[in-house]
């Protein structure tokens, strides 16, 4: 299947339609709860029933698997593009959010691989197609489940903004190298305007940032190319941010990259109850470490 640079998102809304027509792609329902803790909001999203708990558990099942690699084969029901010269873009068999997007690599590459203008490139060419949030879970201790390196994308618009976008936005606008109400460790980097319309110039640009604030953050990369620590990047149009990773789960609850964008998800309403008592930024904080919010 050729790329199709105008119709990604159309393309994935096609595929979606007949994967869940045969049965390939199996969405996961929630219900969402709306919290605002001291000014900041977040949504929690909770698992709105037994069958999709079922199925969030086969999910775990898959990703326990290490001799079974969905990505180096997928399932071609849930294949939506090639995307030269050395990704292709599937389907999220088992997504929460409509139109779940996941950018792997054709030959296996590990999940613990730091980025490179390759794959800077394809999140490029993917993204100029129209408002998208692409993030990554750099290792296990990230929220990754699977070993072979995939970034993910989703689409955004009114109905599916992230919580803290404004924060994110207007941080950005303003220069700044850190959001001064999100006080968990991180490192935001404004992009230039139309920066994602050429795509060699946004690969190069996006790759020399993006180690720029591995750096920053104090993460090593080894001379294999692999990166010592966990972490998350998250990424629009307008920003991107990276978050070093102390570890997984907060209690019962894991974290990954959309935690620091104000999305969270748990499998029942006690855990989220349990969020709440703790205090939401407080679990963010406890994966992560605090940071010092210098406008840096």
């Amino acid at each position: 299947m050729e790329f199709k640079m105008t119709t990604i998102w159309q393309q994935a809304a096609r595929t979606r339609a007949a994967a869940i027509a045969c049965g390939a792609l199996k969405p996961i329902a929630t219900e969402s709860l709306e919290i605002c803790e001291h000014g900041i909001p977040f949504v929690i999203r909770v698992l709105s029933s037994l069958r999709d708990k079922s199925q969030a558990l086969e999910r775990l099942h898959q990703a326990a698997d290490r001799h079974h690699n969905p990505f180096l084969t997928p399932e071609p029901e849930l294949l939506v593009s090639e995307v030269p010269p050395a990704h292709r873009c599937i389907l999220n068999k088992f997504c929460v959010i409509d139109r779940h997007l996941l950018l792997v690599t054709r030959d296996f590459e590990p999940q613990s691989r730091v980025l490179n203008r390759q794959d800077f490139a394809a999140l490029a060419t993917c993204m100029r197609q129209g408002p998208a949030l692409a993030f990554f879970n750099g290792g296990p201790d990230a929220g990754a489940s699977q070993p072979h390196k995939h970034l993910q994308m989703l689409p955004l618009d009114k109905t599916a903004a992230p919580p803290f976008g404004p924060l994110l936005d207007d941080a950005a606008t303003r220069g700044l190298g850190q959001v001064p109400q999100l006080p968990f460790r991180h490192r935001l980097v404004a992009l230039p305007q139309k920066l994602l319309q050429d795509t060699t110039a946004a690969a190069e640009w996006l790759n020399g940032r993006y180690r720029s604030a591995l750096d920053a953050l104090g993460i090593e990369v080894s001379a294999g190319s692999d990166v010592r620590q966990a972490y998350n990047l998250l990424l629009t149009a307008r920003w991107m941010l990276l978050v070093p990773r102390l570890g997984e789960k907060s209690g019962e609850v894991s974290v990954n990259a959309l935690g620091f964008v104000g999305w969270l998800l748990v499998k029942r309403r006690k855990q989220a109850e349990c969020l709440q008592a703790q205090g939401l930024m407080d679990t963010l904080i406890a994966v992560s470490g605090s940071g010092a919010n210098r406008n840096g």
